[in-house]
């Protein structure tokens, strides 16, 4: 039966109906983090909108590394590789689904979402807008990075997809998928 071969393979399907109505399906939605991918984000690109990028991630690591968050592990990993020195960071505050500010060195930062930015009042401008677009449109998740309520930092991260996963999706197709996304 296909309930029958569907738990062989790992699926686990509730009653006849669920065969039926599964092979009307022509479009598959997936969870990007972890199903898709390896699941390590790592930091593929660094915008810089002042002349101390080091110093400015030196204080983005120290904020950072009170998170236990994916996006944060990213940035200290990719400090540390890159040998730069950073202390601890003095009133860490996080921002559930946003970010976090922190106090670093007499400065105050804030690291995280676009939200977090507006929540803080820290203006974007037209360039920044377009280059947050630009990491987006090659599957990165962007962190905003302002230092006194100024940007100055956007950090792209991106997690490499698993090697089998092209092959899966040419598989699903000729299934009969006609549609494969992926949620970010």
């Amino acid at each position: 039966s296909g309930i029958g071969r569907g738990a062989q393979e790992g699926v686990l399907l509730k009653g006849g109906d669920s065969v039926h109505t599964f092979v009307k399906t022509n479009t598959v939605l997936f969870d990007k983090t972890g199903t898709l991918t390896v699941g390590k984000p790592q930091v593929t690109r660094i915008i810089s909108y002042c002349e101390n990028e080091e110093e400015i991630l030196s204080m983005t690591a120290s904020a950072e590394q009170a998170s236990d968050h994916p996006l944060a592990k990213a940035i200290l990993e990719h400090v540390k590789e890159k040998e730069i020195a950073f202390s601890q960071a003095e009133a860490v505050e996080v921002e559930k689904g946003l970010g976090l500010t922190a106090q670093i060195k007499n400065h105050c930062i804030s690291a995280g979402s676009k939200k977090l930015m507006e929540n803080h009042h820290i203006t974007l401008t037209e360039r920044q807008i377009q280059d947050n677009l630009s990491m987006q449109k090659q599957s990165a998740t962007t962190v905003f990075v302002a230092v006194d309520g100024s940007l100055r930092l956007l950090i792209a991260i991106s997690d490499a997809l698993k090697p089998e996963v092209k092959k899966s999706i040419q598989r699903l197709k000729q299934m009969g998928i006609h549609r494969v996304a992926m949620l970010t």
